[in-house]
């Protein structure tokens, strides 16, 4: 797995590029130190169907206890503010514990 850094300061990040690294994606994120149980994926129908139980087993195999899945659907149509309205709302329902919310 390579790893790519973007250097931005207070808010520099890494984007991690691997092959065939889905399933394995939750003990990446553990090694990480992410510790949350919750993870969201967003994602559009195509690749969610492709993609996403490989995912999800990774992930819930890493004890991430609550994983969710919301559908952007797809094209280019389809990334404006409505739609990201619908995810931000989404997101501020998925949480399972009331204390987090």
């Amino acid at each position: 797995m390579q790893t790519v850094h973007i250097p931005l300061g207070r808010r520099a990040y890494d984007v991690l590029v691997d092959f065939d690294c889905l399933p394995r994606l939750g003990s990446v994120l553990r090694e990480r130190a992410l510790a949350q149980d919750n993870v969201a994926v967003i994602t559009s129908p195509r690749i969610g169907g492709l993609y996403y139980e490989s995912v999800e087993a990774g992930l819930r195999e890493a004890g991430f206890r609550h994983v969710g899945r919301w559908d952007l659907p797809d094209g280019e149509e389809s990334k404006n503010l409505a739609r990201f309205s619908e995810a931000v709302e989404w997101l501020a329902r998925f949480t399972p514990d009331p204390a987090i919310r």
